[in-house]
């Protein structure tokens, strides 16, 4: 029988796992923005990739660069999901 184990993922693996997000979309994150994300958003994976690419739409749409400012526009215009109890 195979034994499979899920563990958290370190705050450094979230971070390098939302860059490699963010590259394949082709943006480049700052480590500010990094920082921020994930010191005050949700720590669950899904929800933060769905940040990777909202934040991603949104700069397009308003032809920014992603910033710290513009992710906090982002959060400010869009209603924060439920949190799962």
């Amino acid at each position: 029988d195979l034994v499979y184990r899920l563990e958290q993922l370190s705050d450094e693996d979230r971070a390098q796992a939302l860059r490699d997000r963010a590259r394949q979309r082709g943006l480049q994150l700052s480590d500010e923005v990094l920082h921020w994300i994930l010191t005050h958003c949700d720590r669950d994976m899904g929800r933060l990739t769905a940040l990777i690419d909202s934040l991603d739409q949104y700069s397009l749409a308003r032809h920014r660069s992603i910033t710290l400012p513009l992710l906090k526009d982002l959060l400010a215009d869009v209603p924060a999901p439920p949190r799962n109890p």
